[in-house]
Parts: C-alpha cells; sequence; structure tokens
C-alpha cells in the first residue's frame, strides 16, 4: 500500500521539478530571443524616451510610420561601406539624376520598394527611371502593408500629375493588412500599431483608425487593448498559441510543433560560436511566418480583404488620372516555398487581373539557375540586391511601358 500511494507523490514531484525547469529555462532563453514569447508579452513595457524618438523620426499618426521629410542615413547594407539614403521634402525616396524631371510614375510599398539594403542609385524605381527616362518617385515603406500604401497614396496622389502608381508589396503583405499591432504577428514589434481595413457585412471596406497615435496613447496602450485584440486575428491565433506560460509543461507540448524545435536551436545556439548557428532560430521563425502567410492565400476572408484592398486602389488611382498596377515581389522564403509547392498566391492574382495590371517577379525569380546573387543575407531574410533591383527595374518598366 505504501508504495501505491508513494508512486503519486514521486510523479508529482517529478512533474514539479520538470515544471520549474521548463520555467527557469524559457526566462532564461527568452531574454535573448524575442520570438520565444512569455506573459511578459501581453503588456510589455514601452520607454518613454524611445517612444519620443519614434514619434520625432517615424511616427505617423495616420498610417502608423513614415519615412519623414528632409530625412536619411546611413545603414549597414549589401557593401562594405554601407547604404546611403536621403527622403526628400515630399517624403519620397532621393532618385539621383531624375529629381529636375516632373515624376511620371509614383511607386509605393514596403522595404521590396524602398531598397532598404541598397543606396538611392540602386533601388529598382531609380533602375525604372533610368529604362524610361522619367521621374519615379519611391515612396516605398518599410514593413507596409497594402491597406497603408493606399491610405498612402489617397494622401499623397491627389494633385499629382503622375500617369502610373505602382503598388510593391512582397506576399507577406496577407498578413500585415491583418494586423492591427504588429508585435501580435512579428512579436517585439511593439511601436508598429497601425491601421487595417475590415469588410463589413456587405462586403464594403470600412478603415479602422490607428487608436494608438499619440505618446500619450503609447504610454496607455494599454487602454486600447480589448478594442486592438478584436480586431486583430493574429491576437489568438497566433500570438496567444505561440506563448509560453504556466503550466509550461502543457504549452510546451501543445505548441511542440513550433516551440520545441526552437528552443532546441537556441540551445544549441549558447553552447556555439558559429554565427551560422546562431542565425537558424530567427531563420525558423521567418520560415513559419512565410507559411502562414502562404496558408493564408487560400483563405476566403483574406483573400476578400485583399480584394477589396486592389479594388479601391484602383479605383482611387483611376480617379485621380493615373493608372494602377500591382507588382508582387517575392522574398527569399516564398521562393523557396513555390520552387516546393508552386506559386501559392496564383488564385489571388487571378481575382484581381482585371481590376489592374499585374506585374508578378514570381515566375522571373523562379527561372533563375540561382538566387545566391538576388538577395542580400540580413537578418530579415534577404533583400533585393542590386543585380534584383536591375531586374525588377527591367521587368516592371516593359511592364508600364505602354501606359506612359
Amino acid at each position: 500500500m505504501t508504495a501505491i500511494y508513494l508512486l503519486p507523490v514521486i510523479v508529482l514531484i517529478v512533474l514539479l521539478v520538470l515544471e520549474a525547469l521548463a520555467c527557469l529555462m524559457v526566462r532564461w532563453l527568452r531574454k535573448d530571443f524575442q520570438w520565444l514569447i512569455t506573459p511578459q508579452d501581453l503588456h510589455p513595457r514601452l520607454d518613454e524616451a524611445k517612444v519620443r524618438r519614434f514619434f520625432e523620426h517615424g511616427a505617423d499618426p495616420e498610417l502608423g510610420w513614415v519615412r519623414k521629410p528632409n530625412t536619411g542615413g546611413t545603414k549597414k547594407g549589401s557593401s562594405a561601406s554601407g547604404i546611403t539614403y536621403i527622403i526628400n521634402g515630399e517624403g519620397a525616396r532621393k532618385n539621383p539624376g531624375f529629381e529636375h524631371l516632373s515624376p511620371v510614375l509614383l511607386a509605393v510599398g514596403d522595404s521590396y520598394t524602398f531598397g532598404r539594403q541598397v543606396s538611392d542609385n540602386q533601388t529598382w524605381p531609380h533602375f525604372v527611371s533610368r529604362e524610361l527616362n522619367v521621374n519615379t518617385l519611391n515612396f516605398g515603406v518599410g514593413n507596409y502593408g497594402l491597406d497603408q500604401a493606399l491610405l498612402f497614396v489617397k494622401r499623397q496622389l491627389p494633385g499629382k500629375d503622375v500617369k502610373v502608381v505602382i503598388f510593391g508589396v512582397v506576399p507577406e503583405t496577407i498578413c500585415r493588412v491583418q494586423s492591427y499591432w504588429k508585435h501580435y504577428c512579428e512579436y517585439g514589434n511593439t511601436f508598429a500599431f497601425k491601421p487595417r481595413y475590415t469588410l463589413n457585412g456587405s462586403g464594403r471596406l470600412a478603415l479602422q483608425l490607428n487608436p494608438v497615435n499619440t505618446v500619450e496613447r503609447f504610454m496607455d496602450y494599454r487602454r486600447y487593448l480589448p478594442h486592438i485584440n478584436s480586431m486583430d486575428r493574429f491576437y489568438r491565433e497566433k500570438f496567444l498559441k505561440d506563448m509560453l506560460r504556466f503550466p509550461y509543461l502543457y504549452h510546451l507540448i501543445r505548441s511542440a510543433k513550433r516551440n520545441v524545435p526552437l528552443i532546441a536551436m537556441l540551445l544549441h545556439g549558447k553552447m556555439s560560436s558559429d554565427p551560422r548557428i546562431n542565425k537558424r532560430p530567427f531563420r525558423k521563425v521567418l520560415e513559419r511566418n512565410h507559411r502562414i502567410s502562404a496558408r493564408l492565400y487560400r483563405d476566403k476572408a483574406s483573400l476578400d480583404l485583399m480584394e477589396a484592398l486592389v479594388t479601391e486602389g484602383a479605383r482611387f488611382v483611376r480617379v485621380n488620372g493615373a493608372q494602377p498596377v500591382l507588382c508582387i515581389l517575392p522574398q527569399l522564403q516564398d521562393i523557396q516555398i513555390m520552387r516546393n509547392k508552386g506559386v501559392f498566391y496564383e488564385t489571388f492574382l487571378e481575382r484581381i487581373r482585371n481590376v489592374a495590371d499585374v506585374i508578378d517577379l514570381g515566375p522571373h525569380i523562379l527561372e533563375l539557375p540561382s538566387t545566391k546573387e538576388y538577395y542580400t543575407d540580413d537578418m530579415w531574410g534577404g533583400h533585393p540586391s542590386v543585380k534584383a533591383n536591375q531586374l525588377i527595374g527591367s521587368v516592371v518598366s516593359d511592364a508600364v511601358r505602354h501606359l506612359l
């Protein structure tokens, strides 16, 4: 009888010890890896000094963030000397050699349009200017979704006599347009509060304004979380499911597909000085994020929203006397997925081909024997290199030439 009663006690003690070890291990690893999320990430502390700097240099009450006019800098980039960028008085990136011309094309979108890893004279909008001998306004902003690009066009296009507006976005934009606080999709991106569009009962777009758009609201952001959480699908579908919390053993088992390999890689990294090994955990995070975005291209609600955004963008551009073009710029992880499973966003393209002109760089990149020289090796999974931007510029130029 004693042994019968003793066994549950031993099992309980073992479980308590394992639970304590799991808790300590997760907290230890979390210190150096923001993508291993715990309850502290539900309400991360925002440093007021950093918030004020953000508002001085990049925040925008309506759009979330922008490239502010008359700014610039030098960043670590694809060349040893780094990359330089200059933002002009309108908020567009400098276009060396063409700024004396009246703008004919306007490009909006994310960091693939801005040219995060190249200098001003190496972006694809600049190469379009070279090929067509026209001035192209580059209004790309890092981490923008198609929704923010649409709002940016509504702000910038009226009054401009441009002939073509190009929305240049990565396929992952399907996630970005459904995000209200990027932290729930890109863990640790805590300053990225943004507006988003939803579809009402009749299928019409409804703009949800950026709820956290002042320094004061940033410092009191918890007040707005109930509304944000109800409007951001990733809060429940991704963030809460990935969170490791008490009981840690249960949540480790529940999220084993994501978190167990991640923890194993992090532990391996702690025992190694090899930078390739230390990069593996974040690459694992990126790969999963891209699988999620690829899966959303099979989700009707996501496709309906994307189609509505393209339709509204095309309508607004045409009302203002220009022609709309959607340019899909696959990331390196997208290309890897497509090599194995085909073009996962093809259904979306079929739905919008009659709405706007479409340029898909996917087939052009897939036919390359190697992508090594076309994507830079940065921590964000690679951005277009100078060679890639030359290719994009050539493809875009050929596609829009007849619209000028």
